[in-house]
């Protein structure tokens, strides 16, 4: 029967699922009800804390932290290809080269409106 092959994913699912539904359960049962002001406060390597960690951030932060994410994803897409580049023949190069070329191109448009740049 085809529903046969789909009973790993459903366990799998039904784990995701499950499991931090239970632990957050769990931690909210367990943990500590009332807080004391001490511990509520900024730790800044066991000095007093000089502000609020709620301040914000420059913009330019997010913006490294995006492009990071995005070049760091691509990599796992290139590495598996590299490695099996060998036997996937030439619509996998011309595949790739198409990949590497939107990758190049978002680059040069993130240099372009100046996401590149600190000010």
């Amino acid at each position: 029967m085809v529903i046969d092959g789909y009973g790993p994913l459903l366990g799998m699912i039904m784990i995701g699922a499950v499991l931090p539904t239970a632990l957050v359960i769990f931690a909210w049962l367990l943990g500590p009800k009332f807080g004391s002001r001490l511990k509520e406060t900024t730790y800044e390597c066991g000095m007093e804390p000089t502000s609020e960690a709620t301040g914000r951030f420059h913009i330019g932060y997010y913006l490294y932290a995006l492009l990071f994410f995005v070049f760091e994803i691509e990599m796992i897409y290139i590495f598996p290809w590299a490695v099996a580049f060998h036997d996937l023949g030439l619509l996998a190069l011309i595949e790739m080269f198409i990949f590497v070329t939107i990758l190049v191109i978002a680059l040069a448009y993130a240099w372009r409106k100046g996401g590149l740049q600190w000010t």
